[in-house]
Protein backbone atom coordinates (compact mmCIF):
# COMPACT_ATOMS: atom_id res chain seq x y z
CA UNK A 1 0.00 0.00 0.00
CA UNK A 2 1.62 3.19 -1.21
CA UNK A 3 1.57 5.90 1.27
CA UNK A 4 -0.23 9.48 0.58
CA UNK A 5 1.81 12.75 0.94
CA UNK A 6 1.65 14.83 3.67
CA UNK A 7 2.62 18.11 0.83
CA UNK A 8 -0.72 19.74 1.51
CA UNK A 9 -0.30 19.62 5.21
CA UNK A 10 2.96 20.79 4.88
CA UNK A 11 1.59 23.76 2.67
CA UNK A 12 -0.74 24.76 4.52
CA UNK A 13 1.35 25.07 7.95
CA UNK A 14 3.82 27.17 5.46
CA UNK A 15 1.16 29.95 4.64
CA UNK A 16 0.43 29.98 8.39
CA UNK A 17 3.75 30.75 9.43
CA UNK A 18 3.94 33.51 6.74
CA UNK A 19 0.84 34.95 7.62
CA UNK A 20 1.32 34.95 11.59
CA UNK A 21 4.56 36.88 10.74
CA UNK A 22 6.19 33.98 12.54
CA UNK A 23 4.29 32.76 15.21
CA UNK A 24 2.79 29.53 14.38
CA UNK A 25 4.83 26.51 13.81
CA UNK A 26 8.14 29.03 14.80
CA UNK A 27 9.83 26.15 16.49
CA UNK A 28 8.91 23.31 13.45
CA UNK A 29 11.83 22.65 11.31
CA UNK A 30 10.43 21.44 8.66
CA UNK A 31 7.87 24.35 8.07
CA UNK A 32 10.44 26.90 8.27
CA UNK A 33 13.31 25.38 6.19
CA UNK A 34 9.67 24.65 3.36
CA UNK A 35 8.55 28.02 3.99
CA UNK A 36 12.11 29.33 3.08
CA UNK A 37 12.29 27.83 -0.71
CA UNK A 38 10.40 30.64 -1.95
CA UNK A 39 10.33 33.11 0.67
CA UNK A 40 13.76 33.82 1.55
CA UNK A 41 12.79 37.96 1.97
CA UNK A 42 11.28 36.44 4.99
CA UNK A 43 14.00 34.89 6.50
CA UNK A 44 13.49 37.25 9.80
CA UNK A 45 10.68 35.16 10.86
CA UNK A 46 12.84 32.36 11.76
CA UNK A 47 14.06 33.23 15.01
CA UNK A 48 14.48 30.30 16.55
CA UNK A 49 16.77 29.16 13.52
CA UNK A 50 19.14 32.34 13.27
CA UNK A 51 21.81 29.65 13.28
CA UNK A 52 20.68 26.98 11.62
CA UNK A 53 23.25 27.01 8.06
CA UNK A 54 20.65 24.72 6.13
CA UNK A 55 17.68 27.05 6.91
CA UNK A 56 20.31 30.09 5.61
CA UNK A 57 21.22 28.42 2.55
CA UNK A 58 18.11 28.35 1.42
CA UNK A 59 16.81 31.21 2.10
CA UNK A 60 20.24 33.49 0.31
CA UNK A 61 19.31 30.76 -2.78
CA UNK A 62 15.54 31.99 -3.36
CA UNK A 63 16.27 35.72 -2.42
CA UNK A 64 15.47 38.11 -5.05
CA UNK A 65 17.57 41.78 -4.29
CA UNK A 66 14.00 43.44 -5.25
CA UNK A 67 13.27 42.65 -1.48
CA UNK A 68 14.85 44.59 1.23
CA UNK A 69 15.50 42.09 3.71
CA UNK A 70 18.74 40.49 2.90
CA UNK A 71 18.59 37.74 5.22
CA UNK A 72 22.35 37.54 6.11
CA UNK A 73 21.32 40.75 8.12
CA UNK A 74 19.42 38.33 10.22
CA UNK A 75 21.65 35.65 10.86
CA UNK A 76 23.88 34.74 13.94
CA UNK A 77 27.15 36.23 13.83
CA UNK A 78 28.68 32.51 13.46
CA UNK A 79 27.13 32.26 10.23
CA UNK A 80 27.88 36.01 9.13
CA UNK A 81 31.43 34.82 9.91
CA UNK A 82 30.89 31.38 7.12
CA UNK A 83 32.62 32.15 4.03
CA UNK A 84 30.36 29.99 1.92
CA UNK A 85 27.61 31.87 3.38
CA UNK A 86 28.62 35.21 2.64
CA UNK A 87 29.96 33.88 -0.91
CA UNK A 88 26.34 33.14 -1.65
CA UNK A 89 24.71 35.79 -0.36
CA UNK A 90 27.43 38.23 -2.48
CA UNK A 91 26.29 36.62 -5.71
CA UNK A 92 22.70 37.07 -5.52
CA UNK A 93 23.29 40.81 -3.79
CA UNK A 94 27.02 42.68 -3.87
CA UNK A 95 26.03 44.81 -1.12
CA UNK A 96 25.11 41.78 1.92
CA UNK A 97 28.83 42.05 2.36
CA UNK A 98 27.53 45.02 5.02
CA UNK A 99 26.07 42.45 7.27
CA UNK A 100 29.20 39.91 7.13
CA UNK A 101 31.55 39.55 10.03
CA UNK A 102 34.66 42.35 9.95
CA UNK A 103 37.18 39.00 8.95
CA UNK A 104 35.24 38.70 5.63
CA UNK A 105 34.99 42.34 4.95
CA UNK A 106 38.61 41.99 5.14
CA UNK A 107 39.16 39.03 2.71
CA UNK A 108 41.35 39.46 -0.56
CA UNK A 109 39.05 36.51 -2.22
CA UNK A 110 36.01 38.90 -1.60
CA UNK A 111 37.22 42.11 -2.24
CA UNK A 112 38.79 40.89 -5.89
CA UNK A 113 35.22 39.22 -6.64
CA UNK A 114 33.65 42.51 -5.44
CA UNK A 115 36.08 44.69 -7.54
CA UNK A 116 34.99 42.83 -10.34
CA UNK A 117 31.31 43.44 -10.24
CA UNK A 118 31.00 46.89 -8.92
CA UNK A 119 33.87 49.37 -7.40
CA UNK A 120 30.43 50.85 -5.64
CA UNK A 121 30.17 47.65 -3.76
CA UNK A 122 33.45 47.90 -1.71
CA UNK A 123 32.58 50.35 -0.44
CA UNK A 124 31.06 47.96 2.72
CA UNK A 125 35.35 46.34 3.23
CA UNK A 126 37.63 47.82 5.07
CA UNK A 127 40.07 50.32 3.97
CA UNK A 128 42.62 47.71 3.41
CA UNK A 129 40.79 45.91 0.20
CA UNK A 130 39.48 49.23 -0.87
CA UNK A 131 42.91 50.59 -1.08
CA UNK A 132 44.09 47.38 -2.51
CA UNK A 133 41.52 46.94 -5.29
CA UNK A 134 39.85 50.68 -6.11
CA UNK A 135 40.93 54.14 -6.12
CA UNK A 136 38.68 55.13 -3.82
CA UNK A 137 37.70 54.85 -0.08
CA UNK A 138 34.77 55.69 1.61
CA UNK A 139 34.66 56.92 5.24
CA UNK A 140 31.18 57.77 6.50
CA UNK A 141 29.83 59.87 4.30
CA UNK A 142 33.16 61.12 2.13
CA UNK A 143 34.87 59.74 -0.49
CA UNK A 144 38.75 59.73 -0.67
CA UNK A 145 39.51 59.62 -4.41
CA UNK A 146 43.05 59.14 -5.57
CA UNK A 147 43.71 61.38 -9.06
CA UNK A 148 47.53 60.31 -9.28
CA UNK A 149 48.95 56.34 -9.12
CA UNK A 150 50.24 55.96 -5.59
CA UNK A 151 51.40 52.32 -4.01
CA UNK A 152 49.33 51.16 -1.59
CA UNK A 153 51.51 51.91 1.24
CA UNK A 154 51.08 55.58 -0.07
CA UNK A 155 47.71 55.41 -0.43
CA UNK A 156 47.42 54.00 3.14
CA UNK A 157 49.26 56.66 4.31
CA UNK A 158 47.01 59.51 3.08
CA UNK A 159 43.93 57.70 3.84
CA UNK A 160 44.86 57.44 7.60
CA UNK A 161 45.21 61.04 7.79
CA UNK A 162 41.80 61.95 6.59
CA UNK A 163 40.31 59.27 8.68
CA UNK A 164 42.16 60.86 11.55
CA UNK A 165 40.54 64.10 10.38
CA UNK A 166 36.96 62.79 10.61
CA UNK A 167 37.40 61.37 13.47
CA UNK A 168 38.37 65.02 14.94
CA UNK A 169 35.28 66.85 13.19
CA UNK A 170 32.86 64.47 14.52
CA UNK A 171 34.03 64.81 17.92
CA UNK A 172 34.72 68.42 17.45
CA UNK A 173 32.82 71.24 19.67
CA UNK A 174 31.97 73.42 17.35
CA UNK A 175 28.15 73.16 16.74
CA UNK A 176 27.10 71.20 13.39
CA UNK A 177 30.56 71.26 11.95
CA UNK A 178 30.23 67.43 11.03
CA UNK A 179 27.63 68.05 8.65
CA UNK A 180 30.28 68.82 6.62
CA UNK A 181 31.59 65.20 6.75
CA UNK A 182 29.77 64.43 2.73
CA UNK A 183 31.19 64.93 -0.75
CA UNK A 184 34.63 63.96 -1.89
CA UNK A 185 38.52 64.58 -1.22
CA UNK A 186 40.48 64.14 -3.86
CA UNK A 187 43.85 63.35 -3.45
CA UNK A 188 46.33 63.89 -5.99
CA UNK A 189 50.05 65.17 -7.17
CA UNK A 190 50.94 68.46 -8.17
CA UNK A 191 50.60 67.77 -12.33
CA UNK A 192 47.03 66.12 -12.10
CA UNK A 193 45.45 68.71 -9.67
CA UNK A 194 46.80 71.60 -12.24
CA UNK A 195 44.04 69.50 -14.40
CA UNK A 196 41.15 69.24 -11.85
CA UNK A 197 41.68 72.12 -9.50
CA UNK A 198 43.28 74.42 -12.30
CA UNK A 199 46.07 74.94 -9.65
CA UNK A 200 48.52 73.10 -7.87
CA UNK A 201 50.14 76.00 -5.72
CA UNK A 202 48.45 74.63 -2.69
CA UNK A 203 48.81 71.98 0.40
CA UNK A 204 45.01 71.79 0.25
CA UNK A 205 42.17 73.61 -1.04
CA UNK A 206 38.47 73.70 -0.63
CA UNK A 207 36.38 74.84 -4.02
CA UNK A 208 33.47 76.37 -3.22
CA UNK A 209 31.88 75.56 -6.90
CA UNK A 210 32.51 72.34 -6.79
CA UNK A 211 32.32 71.21 -2.94
CA UNK A 212 35.52 69.38 -3.37
CA UNK A 213 38.48 69.42 -1.42
CA UNK A 214 41.52 69.06 -3.09
CA UNK A 215 44.91 67.66 -1.55
CA UNK A 216 48.43 68.34 -3.46
CA UNK A 217 50.51 64.80 -2.28
CA UNK A 218 53.93 66.71 -3.84
CA UNK A 219 53.44 69.26 -1.00
CA UNK A 220 54.96 69.06 2.36
CA UNK A 221 53.29 68.37 5.93
CA UNK A 222 50.02 68.24 3.70
CA UNK A 223 49.25 65.29 5.19
CA UNK A 224 48.88 66.45 8.82
CA UNK A 225 45.32 66.00 9.84
CA UNK A 226 45.03 69.70 10.39
CA UNK A 227 45.50 70.27 7.04
CA UNK A 228 42.29 68.51 6.07
CA UNK A 229 40.25 69.78 8.79
CA UNK A 230 40.81 73.52 7.97
CA UNK A 231 39.67 72.88 4.20
CA UNK A 232 36.75 71.08 6.20
CA UNK A 233 36.74 74.77 7.78
CA UNK A 234 36.00 76.72 4.52
CA UNK A 235 33.53 74.57 3.48
CA UNK A 236 31.43 75.08 6.45
CA UNK A 237 31.77 78.00 6.15
CA UNK A 238 31.02 78.46 2.76
CA UNK A 239 28.03 76.05 2.85
CA UNK A 240 26.64 76.20 6.65
CA UNK A 241 26.51 79.16 8.11
CA UNK A 242 23.90 81.73 7.02
CA UNK A 243 24.97 84.19 4.50
CA UNK A 244 28.00 81.97 3.63
CA UNK A 245 31.36 83.76 4.13
CA UNK A 246 28.83 87.34 3.73
CA UNK A 247 27.87 86.64 7.60
CA UNK A 248 28.11 90.32 8.74
CA UNK A 249 28.32 88.91 12.35
CA UNK A 250 31.70 87.06 11.98
CA UNK A 251 32.84 89.89 9.66
CA UNK A 252 33.03 92.52 12.48
CA UNK A 253 33.90 90.06 14.84
CA UNK A 254 37.19 88.82 13.10
CA UNK A 255 38.12 92.48 12.98
CA UNK A 256 37.58 92.81 17.04
CA UNK A 257 39.46 88.98 17.37
CA UNK A 258 42.59 90.15 15.29
CA UNK A 259 42.48 93.21 16.29
CA UNK A 260 46.21 94.17 18.40
CA UNK A 261 45.67 94.05 22.23
CA UNK A 262 47.12 97.83 22.39
CA UNK A 263 44.11 99.23 19.74
CA UNK A 264 41.67 96.99 21.45
CA UNK A 265 41.88 98.64 25.10
CA UNK A 266 42.11 101.99 23.53
CA UNK A 267 38.96 101.10 21.53
CA UNK A 268 37.18 99.72 24.55
CA UNK A 269 37.97 102.32 27.02
CA UNK A 270 34.66 103.32 28.64
CA UNK A 271 33.12 106.30 27.30
CA UNK A 272 30.34 108.79 28.71
CA UNK A 273 27.12 106.61 29.39
CA UNK A 274 28.66 103.12 28.80
CA UNK A 275 27.47 100.53 31.33
CA UNK A 276 30.05 98.93 33.49
CA UNK A 277 28.53 95.81 32.57
CA UNK A 278 30.45 96.21 29.11
CA UNK A 279 33.99 95.83 31.05
CA UNK A 280 33.43 93.70 33.69
CA UNK A 281 30.54 90.71 32.35
CA UNK A 282 32.53 87.48 31.82
CA UNK A 283 31.89 85.80 28.58
CA UNK A 284 30.59 88.73 27.09
CA UNK A 285 32.48 91.48 25.03
CA UNK A 286 32.73 95.23 24.65
CA UNK A 287 29.38 95.63 22.12
CA UNK A 288 27.21 93.71 24.45
CA UNK A 289 25.34 96.29 26.18
CA UNK A 290 23.78 95.13 29.42
CA UNK A 291 20.45 97.15 30.53
CA UNK A 292 19.86 95.60 33.94
CA UNK A 293 18.06 97.74 36.33
CA UNK A 294 21.13 97.33 38.46
CA UNK A 295 23.72 98.00 36.30
CA UNK A 296 25.89 101.49 36.81
CA UNK A 297 26.74 103.74 34.07
CA UNK A 298 30.18 106.13 33.84
CA UNK A 299 28.75 109.56 34.63
CA UNK A 300 32.17 111.19 34.72
CA UNK A 301 36.38 110.87 34.28
CA UNK A 302 38.24 112.90 36.18
CA UNK A 303 41.80 112.22 35.48
CA UNK A 304 42.85 108.42 35.29
CA UNK A 305 39.68 107.75 37.35
CA UNK A 306 36.31 106.31 36.39
CA UNK A 307 32.88 106.97 38.08
CA UNK A 308 29.69 105.04 37.35
CA UNK A 309 26.37 105.47 39.17
CA UNK A 310 22.77 103.53 39.33
CA UNK A 311 19.81 104.70 39.00
CA UNK A 312 19.69 104.71 43.17
CA UNK A 313 22.49 107.43 43.15
CA UNK A 314 25.09 104.74 44.36
CA UNK A 315 28.92 104.90 43.12
CA UNK A 316 31.47 102.79 42.12
CA UNK A 317 35.00 103.96 41.36
CA UNK A 318 38.09 102.67 38.66
CA UNK A 319 41.14 103.53 37.89
CA UNK A 320 41.83 102.99 34.68
CA UNK A 321 44.91 100.15 35.01
CA UNK A 322 41.42 98.29 37.43
CA UNK A 323 39.51 98.09 34.16
CA UNK A 324 42.27 97.50 31.70
CA UNK A 325 42.17 94.04 33.98
CA UNK A 326 38.97 93.66 33.25
CA UNK A 327 38.71 94.21 29.27
CA UNK A 328 38.89 91.22 27.06
CA UNK A 329 41.28 91.85 24.09
CA UNK A 330 41.97 88.35 22.29
CA UNK A 331 45.43 87.64 20.76
CA UNK A 332 47.84 85.38 19.04
CA UNK A 333 45.25 85.05 15.57
CA UNK A 334 47.51 85.28 12.57
CA UNK A 335 44.72 85.37 9.91
CA UNK A 336 44.53 88.34 7.61
CA UNK A 337 40.99 87.54 6.49
CA UNK A 338 37.85 86.75 7.70
CA UNK A 339 37.86 83.42 5.69
CA UNK A 340 41.11 82.30 6.85
CA UNK A 341 40.45 83.42 10.73
CA UNK A 342 36.62 81.52 10.26
CA UNK A 343 39.02 78.01 9.32
CA UNK A 344 41.61 78.39 11.88
CA UNK A 345 39.28 79.38 14.22
CA UNK A 346 37.13 75.96 13.65
CA UNK A 347 40.37 74.40 13.31
CA UNK A 348 42.36 75.47 16.63
CA UNK A 349 39.34 74.48 18.26
CA UNK A 350 38.77 71.26 17.15
CA UNK A 351 42.48 69.89 17.52
CA UNK A 352 42.34 71.29 21.04
CA UNK A 353 44.94 73.89 20.86
CA UNK A 354 43.23 76.94 22.25
CA UNK A 355 45.68 79.28 23.87
CA UNK A 356 44.57 80.45 27.32
CA UNK A 357 44.53 83.97 25.74
CA UNK A 358 41.94 82.87 23.39
CA UNK A 359 39.57 81.27 25.29
CA UNK A 360 36.58 84.47 25.82
CA UNK A 361 37.15 84.93 22.00
CA UNK A 362 36.55 80.84 21.77
CA UNK A 363 33.25 80.71 23.57
CA UNK A 364 32.19 84.02 21.75
CA UNK A 365 32.78 82.03 18.34
CA UNK A 366 31.23 79.04 19.38
CA UNK A 367 27.91 80.60 20.87
CA UNK A 368 27.76 82.45 17.18
CA UNK A 369 28.59 79.69 15.56
CA UNK A 370 25.82 77.85 17.24
CA UNK A 371 23.12 80.66 16.59
CA UNK A 372 24.47 81.11 12.80
CA UNK A 373 24.65 77.72 11.54
CA UNK A 374 22.39 75.52 9.41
Amino acid sequence: MRRLSNEPLVQTKVQEFINSNGKQHSKDRGVVLEAMKSHGHLYQLAKNFKDDKEILMTALKSYLRIHSNQPLQYASDRLKNDREIVLLALLKDEYALQYASDRLKNDDEIGLMLSKKSISALRNTTPRIQIKYTREIVFENVTVFFLSYYTDAEKEKYAKSIKKAISLIKASPIPNFKKTLNYLIQVGKSDVLLRYAGMNDFDALYDGETNNIYVNTDAPDTFRAMAVVHEFAHKFHYKHIKDSVYNERFVEFFKYATMPKTECILANLPKLGSPLSNILSRGTFSWVLKTAYEDYYLKSIKGNEYFYYNKKGEMKKFTKQELIKYMQCPTGYSATNEFEWFAEMCTLITLNQVKPSQKLTVSRFIEMVREESR
